[in-house]
């Protein structure tokens, strides 16, 4: 084309320009941000695998009910400071996992991504392989590390992170807020009560019911993802569930990307949910066809079971339903569904009862007639923990469409992050007293009796109790053969009653980490506290997806920083005065052991225990046997686990733990290594927003959020009234009572040095454990059929001219071999295929999807022989028409060989 007005040197300069432009990667904008998100599959060993959560020895993976992802969000200035944060369908954050991505990391991009601007956050699923913490006392229950399961995570945080690097485009970001009422209830409300009467006063709720959304708008594709948080438990799946799953959130988040992806393909209403139905893909990708019954059996029929086949591991990852509708030219939406201050929080909300009487469980112990194992929360679906699951992960997800739709406020100002470690194990905290002030320490990490207790969410066994501030005789004795608490811990930790010494035990490694890490991240107004520890949610996250107006604007930063909290020293002001404090070495108490509602203990170990008994001590002392210091630190929790001074055969608890803030313009997050409760995270955001806000920078619309689990796992937080009490979270609260304390006045220091653009000191180095890992979980050995079986054929088909209806199960099971000989990343072990045509089958639902359940089992331990069953619950939305089940697997053969194979089901029609 010409250019007749143009003299001939102006067009030559033009164009040289342009070719500069382009040579460059400059795009001009009017955004503030670049803005970019990733997915990437995290699944992991779907067999053998103990499940990361309850603690339960019998809890382990024999299947997928919904895969796990790791989805990652990148803000960055055209030419200043960017932030990353990732959340994981996982328990929680794992220090080594994060030492290994950033090393990945450093490796491809430099300085780029590190340390300071990286938050990786877990979802706190009790559905999802372990062994991947370096830990001691949080890879027990999975015989050790597990490679398979550290290396899924690692991969897939990598690879998340990358494909969010290469979607960085200029972009928008909005925030959104709005209450949710229906999916969350206090599990420790006599420890909630403990709280100053006049503060209780200033909240509505004993939780937190606020769901704060972000939504990221390319300048060009329009929305192209969006994160909420919001605090609840993964614990509607219950401590039997053996099926791999994203629990409630992770439900939720299937739930919203799926939302979008329909939508955006049919050009729908955004809301559309007048009739309370979930949104498919099916009618998406095919045509309807005649429903004539008679037409569509002659046409199944030709469709017989045929043998099992060789196949290669490609087809699993392209048969994959959602691969199939991805658009080469446009990145797929990505929607998060983060943790905050679940601490004390369950989505059973139902309330907790005993399973004998069917009366509420007691009210301060969580027990029936003095036993834990037999109080439980109920779900909304109960008895059915996936309807719950499903109920609690659908309400966050609708919750989240209306505060996308509706959002308006956009995000302005920096980007920016400050992070540093912290030795938790004896940091110093001073306190104000008066007039006066107060040097108090935290404490080695110790569990206290309570932990052994459990939950409503999971109880635990034998006679611990959540409220436990005393102990017993035997649990000591068990205890010191561990680690005997010294008195200085014992006095730390108090009231907790030492159960393990956790933060003490170093063989054959650390027990329980010291170093934390905390972590701001900033983007414009918005900020996110990082720290290392479903239905409802789903419609919480469409109502605030849908609402989101409030644009992000304004500078991305960040402040990251490790803590020892072993013995980390805290300054509090009590009246005019102040005192100085410290923690302790990790410890759990007994009521640790009495686990939760969402998932008791066992040996009647009871919640609200700061006593203990001369039985447990006894057993906690062949451990190891706390010592005076210890003792008085952590009171008055009595020590079941002196896990912060165990380290044989290495450390039993972190002491080291990383703090990390980023901000991107008014949007703050805090990055915290663990489980606050309600209270505790309250005051931790309203401490860093109270000195964010005196800041013209921020002005009064900063948004402060808490990213619970975050970068390590440090177990619960409670405020120091909550910890008298000994519940479940107290006896957890591994620093002894000023822990809270602690991150207070650290997060004060990193939320200055972000106002002022000062540099923070990087703290204390965490270790890396990786090569003194020890793993006992066997190695799969051979796989197997019966003579004249080939892998993959069907052992149980469908029944001939077979009819089903919407709402029904169909299932079929095939001769298979072992997951573990292929995590099909990417991929799917499950598919249902629809007919399209005469001949061509399409994928319609795989095992990423919420009707269809991939179940694998074998006839004992030691036989090579194995059956995978797949059940699909038929939607109510399908199409009708003709379908088959599939089968992708892998078998490896005695030399070490592994060969993939896939079977099919006789094809079988489904009517309206």
């Amino acid at each position: 084309m010409e250019f007749p007005t143009v003299p001939h040197f102006m067009r030559v300069c033009t164009l040289l320009l342009l070719l500069l432009l382009l040579k460059s990667g400059v795009v001009y904008s009017n955004s503030d941000y670049l803005i970019g998100l990733g997915s990437y599959d995290i699944t992991g060993p779907a067999a053998d695998v103990n499940m990361m959560g309850y603690a339960n020895t019998e809890q382990v993976a024999s299947g997928v009910h919904l895969r796990l992802r790791s989805r990652a969000f990148i803000v960055a200035e055209p030419h200043g400071n960017r932030v990353v944060f990732v959340n994981l369908d996982a328990c929680m954050a794992s220090q080594l996992v994060t030492i290994k991505v950033l090393e990945r990391l450093k490796a491809r991009y430099s300085d780029l991504y590190n340390e300071n601007n990286v938050a990786i956050s877990g979802i706190h699923t009790h559905a999802g392989p372990g062994g991947y913490l370096q830990y001691v006392v949080y890879i027990v229950t999975s015989l050790g590390f597990v490679r398979q399961s550290f290396d899924a995570l690692v991969d897939g945080i990598e690879k998340s992170i990358v494909k969010a690097h290469e979607n960085l485009r200029p972009g928008s970001i909005f925030v959104n807020k709005g209450e949710l009422l229906d999916a969350g209830v206090n599990r420790s409300p006599s420890g909630y009560l403990n709280n100053p009467a006049a503060e209780r006063s200033k909240y509505k709720y004993n939780v937190d019911k606020e769901m704060t959304l972000l939504k990221f708008v390319d300048d060009e594709q329009g929305p192209v993802g969006s994160f909420n948080w919001f605090a609840t438990h993964g614990t509607s799946m219950s401590r039997t569930n053996s099926l791999i799953s994203g629990d409630n959130k992770g439900t939720a988040a299937r739930l919203m990307e799926d939302w979008f992806e329909r939508k955006d393909s049919v050009k729908m209403n955004p809301v559309g949910f007048e009739d309370n139905s979930i949104p498919r893909r099916i009618s998406n990708i095919i045509p309807s066809l005649s429903d004539n019954h008679h037409e569509l059996l002659e046409l199944a029929s030709s469709f017989q079971s045929p043998p099992g086949r060789p196949t290669s591991r490609t087809l699993s990852v392209a048969r994959r339903v959602r691969g199939a509708l991805s658009q080469v030219d446009k990145p797929r939406f990505v929607s998060a569904f983060c943790q905050s201050n679940c601490g004390d929080v369950s989505p059973n909300v139902l309330g907790a009862f005993c399973t004998d009487t069917g009366l509420p469980c007691d009210f301060n112990h969580s027990t029936c007639g003095g036993k834990n194992e037999l109080c439980y929360g109920r779900g909304p679906g109960y008895p059915d923990e996936f309807e719950s699951t499903r109920i609690i992960g659908e309400r966050q997800f609708r919750k989240a469409v209306d505060l996308f739709n509706g959002a308006s406020e956009q995000i302005k100002g920096k980007v920016d992050y400050r992070h540093t470690y912290i030795d938790f194990s004896k940091h110093e905290v001073t306190l104000s007293k008066g007039g006066a002030s107060e040097v108090v320490k935290t404490c080695p990490a110790a569990m206290g009796f309570a932990f052994a207790a459990g939950t409503t969410d999971g109880p635990g066994a034998f006679d611990f109790k959540q409220g436990d501030d005393k102990g017993n005789p035997f649990w000591n004795l068990v205890r010191n053969l561990l680690k005997t608490p010294n008195k200085e811990q014992i006095n730390c930790q108090q009231p907790k009653p030492i159960l393990l010494d956790t933060g003490e035990m170093k063989l054959p490694y650390d027990w329980a980490p010291s170093v934390l890490p905390i972590q701001i991240l900033r983007v414009g107004q918005f900020v996110i506290l990082s720290v290392p520890g479903g239905e409802r949610q789903f419609r919480k996250a469409v109502d605030l997806f849908n609402g989101a107006s409030e644009q992000i604007k304004g500078k991305v930063d960040y402040r990251h920083t490790y803590i020892d909290f072993s013995k980390h020293e805290v300054t509090l002001s009590k009246g005019g005065a102040s005192e100085v404090v410290k923690t302790c070495p990790a410890a759990m108490g007994f009521a640790f052991a009495a686990g939760t509602t969402d998932g008791p203990g066992a040996f009647d170990f009871k919640q609200g225990d700061d006593k203990g008994n001369p039985f447990w001590n006894l057993v906690r002392n062949l451990l190891k046997t706390p010592n005076k210091e210890q003792i008085n630190c952590q009171q008055p929790k009595p020590i079941l686990l002196d896990t912060g001074e165990m380290k044989l055969p290495y450390d039993w608890a972190p002491s080291v733990l990383p703090i990390q803030i980023l901000r991107v313009g008014q949007f703050v997050i805090l990055s915290v290594p663990g489980e606050f409760t309600t209270m505790a995270g309250r005051r931790l955001r309203d401490a860093v927003k109270a000195v964010l806000s005196g800041n013209n920078d921020f002005g009064s619309d900063i948004h402060v959020v808490l990213a619970g689990l975050t970068n390590t796992y440090s177990q619960y937080v409670t405020t120091y009234e909550e910890y008298q009490v000994q519940r479940y979270e107290g006896a957890s609260t591994l620093y002894g009572p000023h822990t809270l304390s602690a991150y207070i006045q650290e997060f004060k220091k990193l939320a200055n040095a972000l106002i002022s653009d000062q540099p923070v000191e990087r703290g204390p180095q965490p270790p890396d454990l990786l090569n003194q890992q020890i793993s006992l979980l066997t190695p799969v050995v051979v796989d197997g059929t019966p003579l004249g079986v080939n892998f993959g054929d069907v052992s149980v088909d469908v029944l001939k001219n077979a009819t089903f209806k919407k709402g029904e199960k169909v299932s079929v099971t095939f001769w298979s071999a072992c997951p573990r000989n292929d995590l099909m990343t990417e991929g799917t072990f499950a598919l249902v295929e629809f007919l399209e045509g005469k001949d061509s089958w399409v994928p319609a639902y795989d095992d990423d999807d919420w009707c269809l359940r991939f179940i694998w089992s074998r006839p004992s331990k030691l036989s090579s022989h194995s059956k995978a069953s797949l059940e699909w619950r038929i939607p109510e939305d399908v199409s009708p028409g003709v379908y088959r089940i599939k089968h992708f697997g892998a078998a490896k053969s005695l030399l070490g060989s592994i060969r993939h194979f896939t079977g099919s089901s006789s094809a079988f029609v489904v009517v309206s």
